[in-house]
């Protein structure tokens, strides 16, 4: 994850907010982005977790995610593409997906594959 972190930093080290969508127990990312970029870095997930802001992203709570310039979820499960693409678009963010390594290469409509170093991963512009 090494290289998204990096493309991240690159491209949004300016931003006012970045959210991470389903940050479940792998915070690496997120922490070292709270590290690096001086806006708004923030996570949710559908469980409690501590310091993460609860939604569920099938019936999202909007006010969490104005303002994101950035929308990221990392190795997210297919079905969850729609709501995630829903949300950035609703708030005019940049969303970023970087699915397993087995759903790779796969045309998700509205989404383009970016290779990036040894990483891949799928954008949105907002």
């Amino acid at each position: 994850m090494q290289e998204i972190l990096e493309y991240i930093l690159k491209n949004y080290s300016s931003a006012s907010k970045i959210i991470e969508v389903g940050v479940g127990n792998y915070t690496e990312v997120l922490t070292k982005l709270k590290e690096k970029i001086d806006g708004e870095v923030t996570g949710v997930d559908i469980k409690d977790l501590k310091g993460i802001d609860r939604d569920d992203i099938f019936n999202p709570e909007l006010e969490i995610y104005r303002g994101a310039e950035l929308i990221y979820a990392l190795r997210p499960e297919p079905e969850l593409y729609p709501a995630l693409k829903r949300i950035a678009s609703s708030v005019k963010a940049d969303l970023i997906i970087r699915p397993f390594s087995g759903d790779c290469c796969f045309d998700i409509e509205g989404l383009k594959l970016v290779n990036y170093g040894r990483e891949f991963f799928y954008i949105m512009k907002g």
